[in-house]
């Protein structure tokens, strides 16, 4: 009769020995696997970046087509709530409990700013972006030019965060002419007072056409994207408006992405701009680029980058020829 212990024992050692050559196999194969994927996964992304040289500077702008354009234009951190997030306001009501729909929907958001969205595209045939289009754009995103947000800014201004990305020493360190000083004695509280500007629409004008001046011989992607970057970062610590300059400057980094040689960017948090480092924000737009080529994969519309355009077109001619009438 076989012996129980020595059949365990048997066991034991066969079990061991299995596990040795699975872990053998996993080192060796694992390796393999992941340089197969990587290779993949850049050949892919030269078949993108490749169609992608074809394309205008506006073609390439349109490429995510008006079916997910407005992932563009609302944070990435709240797209689970789907395009009418900011319309009912679902994203405020979430975060209080006690606020009221009315207080924080904004039912024509999508619509000012697809509209806006189209002016910017129409800009690429006009140069490149300057004040003028700005402040258009601007008033395109705001309520109305009587709302108080759409004013310019006076004197100085105090942004409110629980908490910073990078620590207050480090953001001050980059000595932003337009951040005065940055209080964070109140636990989980931080407030970045912006400086007062005298004429922050100057400040646009400068800020716009510095930044041209300074890509026009750049034609490596990274430093593009470091320019590009610092510009918007910049647009965002002027705060050139009491309101609705983060949905301004959303579009004019999109705008100014493309200007470059770069892809636009669906990004996760843009507020997160003012408590983060330029290299911590350039990383930011990254990931945002990575999550707008995904979307523009799967939609198919690098392949015919027009068509998606045509219906929508032609329904808005439809709409404006009716408000004729």
């Amino acid at each position: 009769m076989p012996d129980p212990k020595l059949q365990e024992e048997k066991r034991r050692r066969a079990l061991e020995a299995y596990e040795r050559r699975a872990t053998a196999q996993r080192e060796r194969g694992m390796p393999r696997l992941r340089r197969e994927r990587e290779e993949r996964e850049l050949a892919a992304e030269m078949a993108f970046d490749f169609k992608l040289i074809s394309l205008s500077k506006q073609e390439r702008y349109d490429l995510l087509g008006p079916a997910q354009k407005w992932r563009e234009h609302i944070d990435g951190r709240h797209q689970h709530w789907g395009e009418n997030v900011y319309i009912r306001g679902h994203h405020r009501l979430h975060q209080d409990p006690h606020a009221r729909p009315q207080d924080v929907a904004d039912p024509e958001y999508n619509a000012r700013m697809m509209k806006a969205d189209r002016f910017v595209s129409s800009t690429f045939n006009f140069g490149n972006f300057n004040r003028d289009a700005y402040v258009r754009l601007h008033g395109l995103v705001s309520r109305d030019q009587y709302d108080f947000g759409a004013q310019p800014r006076v004197g100085e201004l105090t942004l409110t965060f629980e908490q910073l990305h990078d620590s207050a020493q480090t953001l001050l360190g980059e000595h932003d002419p337009f951040i005065a000083r940055i209080d964070v004695t109140t636990p989980k509280v931080c407030r970045i007072v912006l400086a007062a500007v005298d004429n922050p629409l100057e400040e646009v004008d400068r800020l716009l056409r510095e930044h041209y001046l300074a890509t026009r011989f750049v034609f490596d992607l990274d430093e593009a994207l470091l320019a590009v970057a610092r510009t918007h970062k910049a647009l965002e610590n002027l705060h050139a408006y009491v309101d609705y300059n983060t949905r301004t400057n959303r579009l004019v980094l999109n705008r100014l992405l493309v200007d470059a040689g770069h892809t636009p960017a669906v990004l996760y948090s843009p507020l997160s701009v003012h408590h983060m480092t330029l290299p911590h924000w350039v990383e930011h737009i990254r990931e945002g680029q990575k999550v707008w080529q995904k979307l523009v994969t799967e939609s198919g519309n690098l392949d015919a980058p027009d068509a998606a355009w045509v219906d929508f077109n032609r329904e808005q001619e439809l709409r404006r020829r009716l408000s004729l009438l």
